[in-house]
């Protein structure tokens, strides 16, 4: 979820040389992986041009632009994201990033008033397998009148709403700079959207709730404004750790929540449709819940709504975990539209 694996070779002297008449220079690349399972995204090939001298004239690229498609050069921020889509009836897809900055790397101004003042800019974006932005939004915006030694303590965080216009596979990337210092980092998550117009089960996101907010941001309709919005969380009140750090200690309580997209409402009143919540560790089933029907929300959204509780167990020692949820339609369980699922990853870590 976090890191890269650079692959790069140097090619045959002969890659840059005309074979025949006309020849297009395209030159087919494949990669084999042995690891069994492995996903690995790639073009198909390239081109075997030499390239042209920078045009002078072209317009620069923005730098939050270029910290996103080169990470290594653009470290000054430590950044971290946990992204998601859900489909709301007037906006239609929307991803939300929740988004937490190490406040080490910022420079807090305070202000002649005595006050203090963090200066953000931040782009988020979707691109394709390819590097092609298909979604993005830009804003800048101040946090002020905040506890610094809780920034100092709990780390600066926000979150954003991007509508999307259409489903499909996508890097969900976030840049962030700080003005004052001048120190830009950025973070990203795959994450895929399904075609929600087709028949069958589906699931949204499976999200880490931090406060009530979160809920009605859920069940409640989002109006244009918002999805234009920046949400920024309270900084008082009791620790919640950021779902963009996805770390937690043995003992934390969280509270989950999904929604159930395209369940039949009729398959739902007969309790036909189930619920199932499966914890691995380190790619091992750890733990098998049982499973539950699916209730109708009377008077509400045609989606439904559901919340899991989940607290960190003692003997769930430190290590990586995937929590999977499972919806299923038991008369069209061998079907696959009868069968929609979920994963959320996350660590345990030793206090």
């Amino acid at each position: 979820m976090k890191g890269y694996y650079l692959v790069s070779y140097v090619p045959p002297s002969d890659t840059f040389e005309k074979r025949k008449k006309n020849d297009d220079m395209f030159r087919r690349l494949k990669i084999n992986v042995k690891r069994k399972d492995t996903v690995v995204h790639t073009r198909d090939g390239f081109f075997g041009r030499l390239e042209s001298e920078p045009n002078a004239d072209a317009p620069e690229q923005h730098p939050l632009i270029k910290a996103i498609y080169s990470p290594y050069k653009y470290d000054g921020l430590d950044v971290d994201i946990a992204a998601g889509y859900a489909r709301d009836i007037e906006a239609g897809y929307l991803v939300r990033s929740w988004i937490y900055i190490d406040s080490s790397d910022v420079k807090i101004v305070e202000t002649e008033e005595g006050e203090a003042r963090i200066d953000l800019e931040a782009i988020v974006l979707t691109s394709d397998i390819n590097g092609n932005i298909q979604d993005s939004k830009h804003v800048d915006f101040t946090l002020s009148k905040f506890n610094i030694d809780w920034i100092k303590k709990h780390g600066i965080r926000f979150s954003m709403l991007l509508p999307v216009k259409k489903p499909g596979s996508y890097y969900v990337h976030v840049s962030v700079r700080d003005k004052e210092s001048g120190n830009i980092g950025s973070a990203y998550q795959f994450l895929n959207i399904p075609d929600l117009k087709k028949k069958g089960l589906a699931l949204s996101n499976i999200f880490v709730i931090t406060s009530t907010d979160d809920i009605n941001w859920m069940l409640s309709e989002v109006t244009k404004e918002t999805t234009e919005g920046v949400f920024i969380p309270e900084f008082q009140g009791e620790e919640v750790r950021s779902p963009a750090l996805r770390k937690y200690l043995q003992g934390d309580s969280l509270q989950m929540l999904a929604v159930l997209y395209n369940a039949d409402e009729k398959a739902i009143a007969r309790s036909e449709i189930e619920m199932r919540v499966v914890l691995y560790k380190d790619g091992n089933e750890f733990l098998r819940g049982e499973s539950w029907p699916v209730v109708a929300i009377s008077g509400g959204s045609p989606d439904s709504i559901q919340i899991l509780p989940f607290t960190i167990s003692p003997e769930m020692t430190p290590g990586y975990y995937v929590l999977q949820l499972l919806a299923t339609d038991k008369k069209n369980s061998g079907k696959q539209e009868g069968v929609a699922s979920q994963t959320i990853s996350f660590t345990v870590v030793e206090k």
